[in-house]
């Protein structure tokens, strides 16, 4: 039984260790003077926001961290002093926690000795101010239509240990396949690249980005829309067969990487796997992947793309639990400070959670019946906040507490499924497909119910006065 425990609370104790001063901007000029709050407060800070009004924030964060009971500043001293620190700080400390872990145990989360993980974007809703709208390359509305405020995240989350490893969020305009390309990019330098498989929804349908993977000797699962490669996979009729593809110029002059470019007009063909699968509620799949059949199986296969899910779930967590969308700020810097902060809240949420599912033992009220169990990660992420002040601590005494109190609440505080009751509600779900596929065909999954509503507040042209 593997438990992250005292890997994550040796990291919390060091965690200071790793606010350099070269985070901050020009400074030789900024945090060199004495001010009612240091560089170190205004990053703890920065973790410790919850989305709410920044005045109340502050005075909170004021009374409990610095045990002022009548004194704060404004929020606008706190969002000019923000603006000096480099998004990069909060970046560096949630990589070098998971890095942390995985080095620190080696077999940690693996499916048949590779680490697995899902590949997705999501949009984000962004202040409706015009500073945003400017900073993040958005159009004014027109007469053509209107530009909402938003901008385009995208992550990779390991589907076993649902740990974000790495993510980004950049303008709408950029491409998903661009930044699956950057993700790679990233972890090729974190982790064991070779023992990875990356796994992607139809937007990905990329051969640039499938012999990027190649050429970092790495692995992808892709699912393809169904008529890609329709002529090569008529040739072979077999739900697991090698097709060949014609590099041509016309594929090749949409790659972005030089690198890629030569490397694809060198190979002339590219052999590639295909599986055709059927899921629970009838509809037939194809996987492109460069996994060999002795590796996975169509099985296997099968099962591995139905773990592309945790991401969504990752995605909803964060946006309903950890409230990551809630920005104290308009200016792009403030809002990437938030939002790498709160991936650093979610994966610590997420190993305290692994440690009490880990833990936890508790006696069946009815032994003939099954139930999952799972840590109340709403819970943790609150409870986590309420003590924020212990857990940024530097004192090892005093992060040994918070940790194992937090680890005995993630024990203690858990929900549970009746799996006759799962196996219900998923079979009224593919009757449910069943009945879009009738229907709409093919086009089916375009006309599912959307998971998220509209958000009707952010419509408007946004306000002018340039603000922090």
């Amino acid at each position: 039984m593997i438990l992250l425990e005292k890997t994550v609370k040796t990291f919390l104790a060091t965690m200071s260790c790793y606010f350099f001063a070269s985070y901050i901007i020009d400074k030789h000029v900024h945090f060199i003077r004495t001010r009612k709050i240091t560089y170190e407060d205004c990053v703890k800070f920065i973790f410790w926001n919850k989305g709410r009004n920044n005045d109340t924030e502050l005075t909170e964060f004021f009374k409990v961290f610095k045990g002022k009971k009548y004194e704060t500043i404004s929020h606008q001293a706190i969002g000019k002093q923000r603006i000096f620190i480099k998004p990069e700080l909060f970046i560096n400390i949630y990589k070098k926690f998971i890095d942390t872990i995985y080095k620190e145990h080696k077999h940690f989360s693996k499916i048949k000795g590779y680490i697995v993980a899902a590949c997705d974007g999501s949009i984000f809703d962004l202040p409706n101010v015009t500073l945003t709208r400017r900073e993040f390359n958005i159009k004014d509305h027109d007469k053509f239509g209107k530009h909402r405020i938003r901008a385009r995240v995208s992550g990779m989350l390991d589907v076993n240990s649902k740990f974000m490893l790495t993510t980004k969020i950049v303008e709408k305009s950029t491409t998903e396949v661009q930044l699956a390309i950057q993700h790679l990019n990233d972890l090729k330098n974190r982790l064991d690249i070779t023992k990875f498989i990356a796994v992607y929804d139809r937007g990905y349908k990329s051969i640039e980005l499938m012999l990027y993977t190649e050429k970092l000797n790495s692995k992808f699962l892709i699912r393809l829309p169904k008529n890609t490669f329709e002529k090569q996979r008529r040739k072979i009729k077999s739900n697991d067969k090698i097709i060949e593809i014609n590099l041509t110029n016309a594929i090749i002059k949409h790659f972005e990487n030089e690198d890629l470019k030569n490397m694809a007009k060198e190979m002339g063909r590219y052999q590639l796997r295909i599986v055709e699968i059927t899921l629970e509620n009838g509809t037939k799949e194809i996987l492109a992947t460069n996994l060999s059949s002795d590796e996975f199986t169509i099985e296997e296969l099968k099962e591995l793309y139905g773990q592309r899910w945790s991401i969504e779930t990752g995605f909803k967590k964060l946006k309903s639990q950890v409230m990551i969308e809630r920005f104290s700020g308009h200016r792009r810097i403030i809002i990437e400070q938030d939002f790498y902060a709160s991936i650093f809240i979610y994966n610590l949420a997420t190993a305290i959670q692994w440690d009490g599912e880990k833990l936890m033992k508790v006696q069946q009220r009815n032994p003939g019946m099954e139930f999952i169990r799972k840590s109340n990660f709403a819970s943790i992420v609150g409870i986590m906040y309420i003590y924020m002040e212990d857990v940024l601590s530097s004192n090892l005494e005093t992060v040994n507490l918070v940790m194992d109190f937090l680890i005995q609440q993630a024990k203690r505080l858990y929900h549970q499924k009746n799996i006759i009751k799962l196996r219900i509600e998923k079979m009224l779900k593919i009757i449910e497909d069943f009945i879009l596929q009738l229907k709409w065909g093919d086009e089916w999954e375009n006309h599912k119910p959307e998971r998220t509503s509209e958000d009707p507040t952010n419509d408007h042209s946004g306000n002018p006065k340039p603000t922090h």
